[in-house]
């Protein structure tokens, strides 16, 4: 009996060895939504504030940044009309310092929509996207960055960095255009990456949050 219940363990071990190079090679498939951290959604404290109110206290919230940072001289004045504003906003009810703690709370609560999703580090993804390339060999390029929409990184503010990746690909492909749909496999690495991409009348930094080593780059189908 006991023999035979070794041997039973010694199937299930072998069996269990097996199984974990399969489970470690598999490729997960990702949308772009998977790229951005689960953020509990809260409702803006501001939205019903009047226009006059929320400029006050943005101008607070500048001086006490400056102060903070010491970034940028104050001079007397800015720091009078920062308390004045503060007199002005407590007579008409509002908790000046709860406001400021809500705001830098929200404010928290947008950096982290932005950040990458650390769990992504090192997996084997999959997933579609436009490539922009970066250098060019004739019509093929080995080094791109991915995007979601055609137009990111062009003309207008580009995408947050968990939105742009920064594929480098283990053979150089052909290119339909400046945004080629493709699908690109291979493992994700978490950190952000800058580079320079050149366009017709000019250059623009863009920062990537995730970069991937892609065995494989396909046109998209």
């Amino acid at each position: 009996m006991k023999t035979t219940i070794f041997k039973l363990c010694v199937v299930l071990l072998l069996m269990v060895g097996l199984m974990l190079p399969v489970a470690a090679n598999q490729i997960r498939q990702l949308t772009w939504p998977d790229l951005v951290p689960k953020v509990q959604a809260v409702e803006d404290p501001f939205k019903a504030m009047p226009q006059d109110q929320l400029k006050a206290l943005g101008n607070i919230i500048w001086v006490r940044d400056r102060r903070v940072k010491k970034d940028k001289p104050l001079d007397d004045a800015m720091v009078e009309k920062a308390q004045a504003l503060t007199q002005q906003l407590t007579e008409a009810g509002l908790d000046v310092d709860r406001l400021i703690a809500e705001y830098d709370e929200l404010r928290r609560l947008n950096r982290r929509r932005i950040q990458p999703v650390a769990a992504l580090d090192g997996q084997r993804i999959r997933m579609p996207g436009y490539a922009l390339p970066l250098e060019f060999e004739d019509t093929k390029v080995i080094e791109f960055l991915l995007v979601p929409y055609v137009g990111a990184c062009i003309h207008v503010p580009p995408p947050p960095e968990n939105q742009v990746v920064h594929v480098l690909a283990d053979k150089s492909f052909k290119v339909e255009g400046m945004y080629t749909a493709v699908w690109v496999t291979g493992e994700m690495s978490v950190g952000k990456i800058t580079r320079n991409l050149y366009f017709a009348d000019g250059s623009a930094d863009v920062d990537a949050g995730y970069s991937l080593a892609a065995s494989s780059v396909e046109l998209y189908k």
